[in-house]
């Protein structure tokens, strides 16, 4: 074989080596080219399920925000009921601020204006489901509903008018005046005597009934009546202790005085009865001058000279 053959032999074996390196190279050209969308598609595929699990989770945390926000408005609104229902039934309105049993006086009512003026107790204030109004009780007036505007709360120091002050000082009991008596020193206060019992159809005057001080107690009454005791013109002579009997023999506390002039002795019963002043005086025998007469000794004799019973009051 000659060069020129195997120098084309040569350039063949290449152009064959050539031709077989080629479809190689573009297989491995295709291989990388499946690779690549292959390795794409893999980032793609681990990014998808990411993508999906993000809204997923927002929704969640979306949904237990407005579970716990509702569940806070249904607490807010609970508390809310329980004060509006407190408030309702139980505290006055916060303007007045009244407790049951205050004072009240209503004002402007144009329905009754006869009303107005009047001043009560405040009981309570009702629901707003009864109508929120103020119950008021006016004593014999009876209790009455109104609204806030129609009432005023009033000072327990001022609120009682001139006409109930003024029914007050009336109705109070006036105090007692202490009676006047002929000495300041005596213990008791003579009791007024008692009638003398008269028969049914009797023409004949209780005071002449028979006894030992007949005439002291019946005579002269007329005179007696007429008579002015001038206190001034007299002193006491006898103790405060001293008791006489009258003609119906009871004991009966008395005051002897005597007559600066004339000496007469003047009994006090008290208030105005005396026996003395009228007809013939009455006399003291065997007690000393300006002495104490205390029922003994000595003796208390009528204007016609007999003895009227006399004695110290027992002690009790």
């Amino acid at each position: 074989m000659s060069d020129e053959d195997e120098t084309d032999q040569v350039s063949i074996e290449e152009d064959e080596g050539e031709q077989e390196a080629k479809p190689d190279e573009e297989e491995q050209e295709e291989q990388e080219e499946q690779e690549a969308p292959e390795e794409q598609e893999a980032p793609e595929a681990q990014e998808a399920p990411e993508e999906q699990e993000a809204p997923e989770a927002q929704e969640d945390e979306q949904d237990e925000q407005q579970e716990e926000q509702q569940e806070e408005q249904e607490e807010e609104q609970q508390m809310t009921d329980v004060a509006d229902g407190s408030m309702a039934t139980e505290l006055p309105a916060p303007s007045l601020s009244l407790v049951p049993g205050d004072a009240v006086r209503l004002k402007d009512l144009q329905s009754d204006t006869s009303m107005n003026s009047r001043v009560g107790r405040f009981i309570r204030l009702e629901t707003e489901e009864d109508g929120g109004r103020f119950l008021v009780d006016l004593g014999p007036k009876g209790t009455v509903r109104v609204r806030e505007a129609n009432i005023e709360k009033v000072d327990e120091s001022t609120r009682k008018s001139a006409r109930l002050a003024q029914a007050r000082q009336t109705g109070r009991r006036k105090p007692a005046t202490p009676k006047k008596s002929a000495r300041g020193k005596a213990k008791a206060e003579p009791k007024a005597p008692k009638p003398t019992a008269v028969k049914k159809g009797s023409t004949k005057n209780a005071s002449a009934a028979k006894g030992k001080t007949a005439a002291a107690t019946g005579k002269n009454s007329q005179a007696e009546s007429t008579t002015l005791f001038m206190v001034n013109e007299y002193r006491i002579r006898s103790d405060p202790s001293l008791e006489v009997q009258d003609s119906s023999s009871k004991w009966r506390p008395c005051h002897l005085y005597e007559h600066f002039g004339d000496g007469r002795i003047v009994i006090w019963y008290g208030g105005n009865e005396y026996e003395g002043l009228g007809g013939k005086p009455y006399k003291l025998k065997g007690v000393s001058e300006g002495s104490i007469f205390k029922g003994q000794p000595g003796q208390l004799l009528d204007s016609d000279g007999e003895r009227i019973p006399t004695r110290k009051r027992p002690m009790r």
